[in-house]
């Protein structure tokens, strides 16, 4: 409703009542302009709503759960087709990981303080796993900066490493 209250505000204040309202946005934001389309065609006469996931919610029939995963893995098995394997082979032994093997975890992560417990593992996956998808989200020609810090094409980047890493077999 603030959105409304405000452009019926400027609309008064700027004698423009006769004029439009568009709104826009992508991701999130895409998602607001066009619930704000939907819910006050009144105020809003038009939305473009940019790669806006709002039909993605939890057990919504129109995205299955893990839809937005398998994207991102069929993105790197693009750049190398055994790259998903790998990533996966990874996040299955760092969760299975037991306290024996937290000190290794840490020097192969090169993580800013040992990993002490579970949570600590979990909290590792977490920044892996958003890291992955965070690329697949940015996969451009170019740099780009708005999320992370990310080179062009950073998938094609963050395969290289993976090229002699045999698979488990």
């Amino acid at each position: 409703m603030d959105y409304v209250e405000l452009v019926k505000f400027v609309r008064t204040e700027y004698s423009v009542e006769d004029k439009a309202c568009v709104v826009f946005g992508g991701s999130y934001g895409g998602m607001l302009a066009a619930w704000l389309r939907m819910k006050h065609p009144q105020t809003f006469q038009g939305a473009l709503a940019a790669s806006a996931p709002f039909l993605y919610f939890k057990d919504a029939p129109s995205a299955p759960e893990y839809a937005y995963s398998d994207i991102a893995t069929t993105d790197f098995a693009t750049e190398l087709n055994k790259a998903p394997e790998l990533i996966k082979e990874t996040f299955t032994n760092m969760m299975a990981s037991t306290e024996d093997k937290w000190a290794e975890m840490s020097e192969i992560f090169n993580t800013c303080t040992p990993i002490s417990n579970s949570t600590d593992v979990g909290h590792l996956y977490s920044h892996y796993s958003n890291g992955y998808q965070y690329m697949a989200m940015t996969d451009y020609p170019y740099p780009a900066f708005f999320l992370e810090p990310m080179p062009a094409w950073p998938i094609k980047e963050a395969v290289k490493p993976f090229v002699d890493i045999p698979t488990a077999e």
